[in-house]
């Protein structure tokens, strides 16, 4: 980390992938998972989640091979934006739990289990400030509120 940056508090949150629930790989998925060859042949809708994740989508990537035809990947933000499309029927998506946890317990979407043993990443949540910052009170109250909910909301 940066000499001028300091680490306010750090959390762990769980990324799902996901689709809507009328994808052709849900039903796959609830007879026993999908293959990262699958995967990579679907059209993805991609946003940052941080190093993990990306590393994940280029391993799903590379999963193609030559022979298969390589999914689209549209990269969107933000996961409004990703959740409206994938409820259209538009791609797959890898999020965080908590930004789906409504539309996956109301059947809208699914979580697709994958086969074998890939282990989808975690999403790593970094509260940071500078270190020489004036004071600032509406910041310390969010990074107050942020450091005491955050860990009830990403497990």
């Amino acid at each position: 980390m940066h000499a001028q940056i300091e680490s306010v508090a750090g959390f762990r949150g769980r990324l799902v992938l996901v689709a809507g629930r009328q994808h052709p790989l849900a039903a796959d998925s609830a007879a026993g998972g999908v293959t990262l060859e699958q995967l990579a042949r679907e059209q993805w809708l991609v946003s940052y989640w941080g190093p993990a994740s990306q590393a994940f989508l280029e391993r799903v990537r590379a999963s193609g091979g030559d022979e298969a035809p390589a999914g689209e990947w549209l990269e969107l933000s933000p996961v409004e934006l990703v959740k409206g499309m994938l409820l259209a029927g538009t791609g797959i998506s890898l999020v965080p739990e908590i930004a789906v946890r409504r539309e996956l317990a109301a059947g809208e979407l699914a979580a697709l289990a994958l086969r074998g043993k890939p282990r989808l990443p975690d999403w790593e949540i970094n509260l940071i400030r500078h270190k020489r910052r004036p004071p600032n009170a509406a910041a310390d109250a969010l990074a107050e509120t942020l450091a005491r909910v955050l860990p009830g909301l990403t497990r």
